[in-house]
């Protein structure tokens, strides 16, 4: 519309009134019946109406895709799917002739992803919500979750050490690290709900900083998992002597307390133990344990202990910066 179009006023109830929309204006802005729109008033005493609000919270929108199945590999449907999930699509619709030949491929997918439910199926459609209520879930208690995990994890490194059940040990520690995998995808789910609506917006006191060290701690850990858990498989294809067996229980434990350490100094926000322990790196401490080995296999183990010291010292710069 490019000019001015006179509409009558209708009176609807006690105290409301109505005038009804262009269809043209509506088509324009693909809207339908049921659909929300905003009226604001400037200051010129003028009505604006708004097809959608930047600032609408993730409880008042209904954001959905609609993604084909038809000539996609396994990885790249695994791909969009869960990039829908983070990118906080409630509805997620799949679709396509070759969907009943994918839905093994994708339940294991939505399996994967914490919330994310099929609600109905069709011929040639798949419907997957979801269902997590978010506004109940502050980031905070997922990233708490991943740290009793790894705490977890260093345990059964420590006993799969001393009891030399490495096979059954790595299966549990494995099992630990995909849990770790899908909470640290909730919460870059969570990191993006927030940053969309504003901390604010979702009656919490994070600030952006703060959500990006949620993330980056996050990211961390999820680094740190993963080498936990290539420790403990490299343990299952190599033996060790008792002595080497020794120097690898001293590690895990050094890394153990370090990375304990370290969320302290966070949670704490003792910027004193921080700077204390960045002056006394893990990465040193194991080289001490590691003194005249010569065994190529143990120098590869040490190097996942370096590249956990790594990450670990990424985490301390939290409570640093």
């Amino acid at each position: 519309m490019s000019s001015a179009e006179p509409r009558k006023i209708i009176k609807f109830g006690n105290s409301s009134h109505v005038i009804s929309l262009p269809s043209s204006w509506v088509k324009e802005n693909n809207l339908s019946k049921g659909d929300i729109v905003f009226i604001e008033k400037n200051g010129n005493n003028e009505l604006i109406i708004l097809p959608s609000k930047d600032d609408m919270s993730y409880s008042e929108k209904e954001r959905k895709i609609i993604i084909s199945v038809d000539g996609k590999d396994p990885e790249t449907l695994r791909r969009e799917i869960t990039s829908a999930y983070i990118n906080g699509f409630g509805s997620i619709i799949l679709n396509g002739k070759t969907l009943k030949s994918k839905l093994s491929q994708i339940k294991n997918t939505t399996d994967f992803l914490i919330g994310l439910s099929t609600l109905a199926h069709s011929d040639g459609e798949l419907l997957l919500k979801d269902v997590l209520s978010h506004e109940k879930l502050p980031p905070q208690e997922v990233i708490s979750r991943i740290n009793i995990t790894i705490a977890a994890m260093f345990s059964h490194l420590r006993i799969a050490i001393n009891s030399k059940d490495f096979v059954k040990k790595y299966n549990e520690i494995r099992s630990l690290d995909i849990e770790i995998n899908r909470n640290y995808l909730l919460v870059w789910k969570l990191m993006k709900k927030y940053s969309y609506n504003g901390a604010n917006n979702n009656g919490s006191s994070l600030n952006p900083t703060d959500l990006y060290n949620l993330w980056w701690l996050a990211m961390n850990q999820e680094y740190i998992g993963d080498e936990i858990k290539r420790i403990a498989r490299a343990l299952t294809k190599t033996e060790f002597t008792v002595g080497e067996y020794s120097k690898l229980f001293e590690m895990v434990k050094a890394a153990e307390e370090y990375y304990k350490d370290s969320i302290y100094s966070l949670n704490k926000q003792d910027r004193e133990l921080a700077l204390d322990l960045v002056r006394k790196p893990l990465a040193k401490e194991c080289k001490k344990i590691l003194d005249r080995n010569q065994n190529i296999a143990l120098e590869g183990i040490y190097d996942r202990f370096l590249t956990i010291s790594r990450h670990i010292h990424y985490i301390i710069k939290i409570s640093i910066y």
